[in-house]
């Protein structure tokens, strides 16, 4: 009887899912511009690389279709550059051939010197408007994700919800509950992170598949106040080292975005370590000291601040500072990810008149 609920709840959900609406939209993925010499048309071996680096781009996708829109200098007349602009599409086209796109995936369209880039008063703009644009496109299935955004008091302002990845970007209101509703592409991996004055929630990777939409996403997020500690999980570290690994980037560039918000805030970033009670890599070439685990902890505290600044953050509202292995968050870690967590920085909110 257990068995028999289970699958028929198996199916309900199923259907329900299936349900959903469905819409396809197409995204731009990424162009190039080929350039051309006055009244040339050919490809030169540098402009081929290009076409080709675009083709390879994805080449897995399904459901992808390439543009071309030729142009032309204002040299001549009307006639003649509409007649070199089709040669210089049906060039790009030739090369799209040739390297594996099928024409049912190809739309051409030549404009001659109908559509400057900018002005043909110089000869450096003349040669900026002999080009084609070449845009690879897809079509991607999308769904209606739903979610909230969690927190123990009410929300005073709406919040903005972001979605993104590599090649997609779409944002939506909260409602004055918290709640949102945005299309997402199916089967992708997407950021979504929380936009809003008042209230702090790190980054997190949602991945769409069926069950993402079965139930609405429950998003966490902390009220900002003096003296609360903003831990991002994400912003890590390279063992022994104060390199910063390239996942950590969307959560510093949202720390970032954080920041220029609150500019009534100051902040303290407090750099840690993973030294659980035996040595760390050496870093100078000695066993480390107590001494180099402080210098480690300032050192991460520091990457952080230096981009911070980097990214427009006015360095009178910052103070670094290590608390070598303090606080660690495990002091016994049992695996790769507790140390990954020792390795971390945090964010102190602090009064700027202190």
């Amino acid at each position: 009887m257990r068995l028999l609920l289970l699958i028929l709840f198996v199916i309900y959900w199923s259907r329900v899912c299936s349900a959903q609406p469905i819409r396809d939209t197409t995204l731009e993925i990424m162009h190039t511009m080929i350039y051309f010499q006055s009244n040339d048309f050919l490809i030169d071996s540098l402009n081929k690389f290009r076409i080709k680096q675009l083709v390879d781009t994805l080449s897995g996708l399904r459901h992808r279709f390439f543009t071309i829109e030729a142009h032309t200098d204002d040299d001549g007349s009307t006639e003649f550059n509409k007649k070199l602009s089709d040669h210089r599409a049906e060039s790009v086209l030739n090369s799209l051939l040739e390297f594996g796109v099928q024409m049912e995936q190809i739309n051409s369209t030549s404009f001659g010197k109908l559509k400057p880039e900018v002005s043909n008063n110089t000869t450096a703009g003349k040669a900026k408007n002999r080009r084609v644009q070449l845009t690879m496109y897809g079509k991607f299935p999308m769904k209606l994700l739903k979610g909230q955004i969690v927190i123990t008091d009410t929300l005073s302002q709406q919040a903005i919800v972001r979605i993104k990845d590599d090649i997609y970007l779409d944002s939506v209101l909260t409602d004055i509950y918290g709640n949102f509703s945005i299309f997402a592409p199916i089967n992708r991996k997407l950021l979504l992170s929380v936009h809003s004055g008042e209230l702090f929630a790190e980054p997190q990777i949602i991945f769409t598949r069926d069950i993402a939409f079965l139930s609405p996403l429950k998003v966490k997020v902390s009220q900002v106040t003096l003296n609360s500690v903003l831990t991002l999980k994400e912003i890590n570290f390279v063992g022994g080292f104060s390199i910063v690994l390239r996942e950590s980037i969307p959560s510093l560039e949202y720390l970032l975005q954080f920041m220029l918000a609150n500019k009534r805030y100051c902040f303290e970033v407090a750099g840690h370590i993973n030294f659980p009670g035996k040595p760390i890599p050496k870093v100078t070439g000695t066993a480390a000291s107590e001494i180099q685990k402080m210098e480690l902890s300032e050192s991460r505290a520091k990457a952080v601040f230096d981009f911070l600044k980097n990214g427009g953050i006015d360095s009178t509202r910052m103070i670094s500072k290590g608390y070598s292995n303090y606080n660690m968050k495990f002091p016994e870690p049992k695996n790769e990810a507790q140390m990954k967590a020792n390795r971390r920085v945090e964010i102190i909110i602090r009064d700027c008149n202190k």
